[in-house]
């Protein structure tokens, strides 16, 4: 009986002849499967319509065609986030987490000078940080605060009118005074909507040593990003806050009043702001912040972030 054997050699040649006539004899209508940039245009259409979780999926899918795509990590990740801060029930699932980091690491391989990555690693930072109980915090808080701080000065070194470096170096540094100061008000008896000044002169003589330069600093940085976009949402709503915790180291009532009055007036801004227009999130930013109904300084940074529309009526 005749008989024979196809050998390694034999049968890898065998093997690519049939995906060759496979390939030659396709039925017609059959498609091939989209390519990286078909793909990324379907996560832009889908990422314009907050179609956030379906939007990563064709990044992510992008990516795993094309490794090499740059805009396909970028994309995957910024996805991501605003699936987080947009999308009802998505922060439940831990698992995104490891998912944008992953992302944004293959970016930084590809492209260490990546600014939208900077970008994007100082907000995942920022978000990581709200992700801490303040029960399981024993530092983990600030050292993520701290590096999502250390991104933003990495970007505004490079490009120093940027207005969302500069608008979270405030805001992380206005989250770091702000817990003292509400510990403040906690130690002397005050609440957290009790008039102020603090009470305590000494108290509050040292929170001033400690964190005045920093209110300043913060204050001279929304300035300047608002310069750049006079309508710049986020800015107006982050110096309303900023004021406000400044008003709590006035040296007299009347300073007080004056700083509480500035305050009113940059969120009575952005609120007219957010009425007359929508803040929309073309790729490559993420979706604005919008401005809190009142938000009280001890107000945790998830809330701060998803918070509802302000409010119609006028501030106390």
């Amino acid at each position: 009986m005749f008989s024979f054997s196809i050998t390694q050699p034999n049968r890898l040649y065998v093997h690519c002849w049939i995906l060759a006539f496979l390939a030659a004899t396709a039925l017609p209508g059959q498609t091939e499967p989209p390519d990286a940039k078909a793909l990324i245009q379907a996560g832009i259409r889908h990422y314009g319509e907050r179609r956030y979780s379906q939007a990563y999926s064709d990044f992510q899918n992008a990516g795993i065609v094309d490794d090499s795509n740059v805009d396909a990590h970028v994309y995957a990740a910024q996805a991501l986030l605003a699936a987080y801060v947009q999308e009802p029930g998505f922060a439940e699932d831990r698992a995104w987490t490891p998912r944008v980091q992953k992302e944004l690491d293959r970016v930084l391989e590809l492209d260490p000078a990546n600014r939208r990555a900077w970008a994007l690693l100082a907000r995942f930072r920022l978000e990581e940080a709200g992700l801490i109980p303040a029960f399981e915090d024993d530092g983990a808080k600030s050292a993520k605060l701290e590096e999502s701080r250390k991104w933003s000065l990495k970007i505004l070194d490079a490009e120093p009118q940027n207005q969302d470096a500069s608008y979270l170096v405030a805001f992380v540094d206005w989250m770091e005074w702000n817990s003292s100061l509400m510990n403040a008000r906690a130690e002397i008896g005050m609440k957290p909507d009790d008039p102020g000044p603090l009470h305590d002169n000494a108290r509050r003589q040292e929170l001033k040593r400690k964190h005045g330069r920093v209110i300043e600093d913060a204050l001279v940085r929304l300035r300047k990003a608002l310069a750049v976009d006079p309508e710049y949402v986020d800015g107006m709503t982050l110096l309303n806050l900023v004021f406000r915790a400044r008003a709590d180291l006035a040296d007299s009532p009347a300073q007080y009043r004056a700083d509480m009055d500035r305050a009113r007036q940059w969120f009575q801004k952005a609120s007219a702001v957010m009425e007359r227009k929508t803040v929309a999130a073309p790729l490559p930013k993420l979706p604005r912040i919008e401005p809190p109904a009142d938000p009280k300084p001890s107000e945790g940074l998830g809330n701060l972030l998803k918070a509802a529309p302000p409010a119609k009526q006028p501030l106390p």
